[in-house]
């Protein structure tokens, strides 16, 4: 149990690397990583009130849910922006539609009274999953980038990529893996949280303009 706190309050914590980095290199970024910065300039704060309100045993489900949209359409900016293709920039006007329908629908009429609606989080991350893939496919296509490892938006798609494939179980099975090991759910989404946060500083610093 102790070991799960500390791994979700390192978690929690973890943010605080993207925001500094992000905010010491903000002038010199493009403009899809400055979408990045606020989005990790909001999320900071959400982890800190969700984590003092779990700490007193405080329902904060609303914030997991307000934080999926924030997440989901800075993602869908990002892309939007640097992706070339007018067909993939077409795919992410799709998604935005089509998440916004699914989630009225799902919270009309499946998930209505449920404060944890992992309807939302699932379409979430098929979609981002399908854009990684659509980035990738740009870039095999394009072939202009000599190294990937100095490309931000390649370690963008790699860190969400990871993390919403490795998630995707997760928030699929989630009230079921609650209810049967809630310990091993929370240890999986934090570590896996980590390394996207990681992922963040390691973007912020390639796409710095020296």
């Amino acid at each position: 149990m102790g070991m799960s706190i500390n791994l979700h309050l390192i978690s929690a914590c973890s943010i605080v690397a993207p925001i500094l980095i992000g905010a010491f290199y903000f002038k010199s970024l493009p403009f899809a990583l400055r979408i990045l910065f606020i989005y990790v300039a909001i999320t900071g704060p959400l982890e800190l009130v969700a984590s003092v309100m779990s700490a007193y045993e405080m329902n904060n489900l609303f914030l997991f849910n307000a934080h999926i949209y924030i997440e989901f359409f800075a993602i869908l900016a990002i892309f939007f922006f640097s992706y070339d293709s007018v067909f993939w920039r077409g795919v992410v006007g799709v998604f935005l539609v089509s998440f916004l329908g699914f989630s009225v629908l799902s919270r009309l009429f499946f998930d209505a009274w449920d404060p944890f609606n992992a309807n939302e989080r699932y379409a979430e991350g098929l979609m981002v999953i399908v854009l990684c893939a659509g980035y990738y496919i740009s870039l095999l296509r394009r072939l202009i980038h000599r190294y990937l490892e100095q490309q931000p938006m390649f370690w963008l798609a790699s860190g969400w990529l990871i993390y919403f494939a490795g998630t995707l179980y997760l928030f699929l099975f989630s009230k079921e893996l609650l209810e049967l090991d809630s310990f091993q759910f929370f240890q999986i989404h934090a570590i896996l949280n980590i390394g996207l946060n990681v992922i963040y500083v390691i973007s912020f610093v390639k796409g710095r303009r020296l």
